[in-house]
C-alpha cells in the first residue's frame, strides 16, 4: 500500500448548530465502540440512500468522520451547501462523505434528502443503533451534531462535528493508506478511482468503461489498472458465492452474495451464472424460507423505528415470535441482536 499524507475523511453528513447548547444532549446507555472490528454498519441495502452498504472492509486502513445530525433543526438546513463544498472539495482524493440521520423513519430521512439535494451516502439508523456504537449523548435538538473518527489503525475516537476541517486533520493525522497507487491518474478517473478505493464498484463503471474505450493511451491505462483491481475483487466474491452454492447447508449464502454482486459491481459485465444461479437459488427451499423470515425482521425492525410505544411494542413482539417460530435462521440471528440492544 502506498502511504500518503492527504485529506481523508468519512465525514457524516453535517448539520451546524441551531442552538447555542448544540453539545448538550440527552444521556444515553454507553454502547460506544472502540474499534472498527466492533461496529456494527448496516448491511441491508435499505439502510442506505445515495450508496450501496459500505462495509468494516472497505474502511480497514481509511480513515473515517462519521457526522450525525439532527433533521429538525431549521437553522442547519442552510448548512447542507456547505457540506457539499466540502465533499466536492476532497472529491480527488479518498473521501466519502456519509451521513448519519437517527430516530427518524426511512420514508422521512429519504425525503429530507431529496428536498436538502443531499448528494453523499446516507445511513438510515430509525432504532438508533449506530449513534448508540459512536456516542454517549443522545442526538437531538438540544444537540443537534456529534462526530466520530475512525483512525486507519481501527480506533474509534470522538472528533468536532462544528470543525470539520479540525476532524478531518485528526483522521489524516492516523496515517491512512491507499489501496490503488494513485500517482499518475488523470483527472477525469479521479472520481472512479475514489469510488473504487472505498469499495463502492457501480458508481465507477461509467467512467471506467470510458476509460477502457479512450484514444489516450494515459486514460486507457489507467482504465484498464482500475478495471484490473475491479475485476480481481469480483472473481474474488464470486468464488466465495459459487463454493456457498455447492453446499445445501450455505445455499442462501450463495444467494446473498449473487445478489450483492448485482448490486456492487452494476455497469460492469457479470457471468452469466450469476443470474443463472439466482433464478435457481430462488426456488431453493431454504432460501425461500430464509427470505420470508427477513420480511418479517425487516417489518419488525420498521416498527422499532415508530415514535409510537404500541408500534415498537409489535415490532419487539414480532421479533421474538420470528426467534421462536425460525430459530436456525438468518433473521433470528439478527432478531437475537436487535432484542439484545432494546434490552
Amino acid at each position: 500500500m502506498i502511504h500518503r499524507r492527504f485529506y481523508y475523511g468519512l465525514a457524516f453528513c453535517a448539520v451546524i448548530t441551531c442552538l447555542a447548547t448544540a453539545n448538550v444532549g440527552l444521556a444515553q446507555e454507553d454502547a460506544r465502540v472502540s474499534r472498527l472490528d466492533d461496529l456494527n454498519l448496516p448491511t441491508n441495502p435499505q439502510a442506505w440512500i445515495n450508496s450501496a452498504p459500505i462495509t468494516k472492509n472497505m474502511l480497514r486502513g481509511k480513515a473515517a468522520i462519521f457526522y450525525l445530525y439532527e433533521e429538525g433543526c431549521p437553522k442547519c438546513a442552510a448548512k447542507w451547501p456547505g457540506i457539499m463544498a466540502l465533499a466536492n472539495k476532497n472529491k480527488s482524493y479518498p473521501v466519502v462523505i456519509i451521513g448519519v440521520n437517527s430516530g427518524t423513519s426511512p420514508a422521512g430521512v429519504a425525503s429530507y434528502v431529496r428536498q436538502k439535494n443531499i448528494k453523499i451516502p446516507v445511513i438510515i439508523d430509525p432504532n438508533r443503533t449506530l449513534e448508540k456504537q459512536l456516542i454517549s449523548t443522545e442526538i437531538s435538538l438540544q444537540n443537534v451534531y456529534q462526530a466520530a473518527v475512525i483512525g486507519a489503525d481501527g480506533r474509534i475516537f470522538p472528533a468536532s462535528g462544528g470543525d470539520m476541517d479540525a476532524s478531518v486533520t485528526r483522521a489524516l493525522a492516523t496515517n491512512p493508506s491507499w489501496k490503488i497507487d494513485p500517482t499518475g491518474m488523470p483527472q477525469e478517473l479521479l472520481p472512479a478511482w475514489q469510488a473504487i478505493e472505498f469499495g463502492t464498484f457501480s458508481t465507477s463503471s461509467r467512467s471506467v468503461i470510458k476509460g477502457l474505450n479512450s484514444r489516450d493511451p494515459k486514460v486507457k491505462t489507467a482504465a484498464e489498472k482500475l478495471n484490473n483491481y475491479v475485476q480481481t475483487n469480483l472473481q474474488a466474491k464470486l468464488t466465495t458465492a459459487d463454493t456457498a452454492n455447492a453446499t445445501e447447508e450455505t445455499k442462501f449464502t450463495a444467494y446473498q452474495i449473487y445478489s450483492e454482486l448485482r448490486i456492487a459491481f452494476k455497469g460492469y459485465e457479470l457471468p452469466p451464472r450469476v443470474n443463472t444461479n439466482l433464478k435457481e437459488l430462488a426456488k431453493n427451499a431454504t432460501v425461500k424460507n430464509e427470505l420470508s423470515a427477513f420480511k418479517r425482521y425487516q417489518a419488525a425492525v420498521k416498527y422499532l423505528g415508530s415514535s409510537s410505544e404500541a408500534a415498537r411494542r409489535r415490532g419487539k413482539k414480532t421479533l421474538e415470535t420470528l426467534i421462536t417460530q425460525e430459530p436456525n435462521t438468518q433473521a433470528a440471528l439478527k432478531a437475537k441482536e436487535a432484542i439484545g440492544r432494546l434490552n
